[in-house]
This record gives C-alpha cells, structure tokens and sequence, in this order.
C-alpha cells in the first residue's frame, strides 16, 4: 500500500480554527490531532490558526524542498 502524503489544512472536530498538518496526526501549533481529509490548497483565511499560519508562511517561499516534520528541525531548530 502506498503511503499517502498529508500536507495540508485540516478541521478537527471541535476546533473553531483550521490548522495545518505536515504528515503527522498533531497540528504544526501542537495543540491538535486529526486523521481526516486535509485540503493542500494555500488560501489564506481568517479562520486560519494563528501560529499554524506563521508556520505555512514563513515555508511557502521554500515549498520546492521537502517540508520538516513538525519539531524535527528546519528553522525551528535552535543550533548549540
């Protein structure tokens, strides 16, 4: 079975704000899981997670390369 990549914007059930998701069921904020079917388009909305969309933004310019899984590093690293 191949895998299926899940990048995207996702609305967890009783979340009041969508969040993004980068191949993992925990959102780019940490503050939800979800399964469910992801949309991959980027439209900006207003019901966009506030911290989840900084993240979104700030890897647009970069989408060419393979996005980090979420705390795995990429500019969110802190270098010792």
């Amino acid at each position: 079975m191949a895998s299926e990549q899940r990048i995207g914007w996702g609305w967890p059930v009783l979340s009041r704000k969508a969040h993004f998701f980068n191949n993992d069921a925990v959102s780019i904020c940490r503050r939800w899981m979800y399964t469910g079917p992801v949309d991959r388009g980027d439209f900006k909305s207003i019901d966009d997670c506030a911290a989840c969309r900084r993240w979104a933004d700030r890897h647009a310019a970069t989408s060419a390369a393979p996005m980090p899984e979420a705390g795995q590093g990429g500019d969110d690293a802190q270098e010792s």
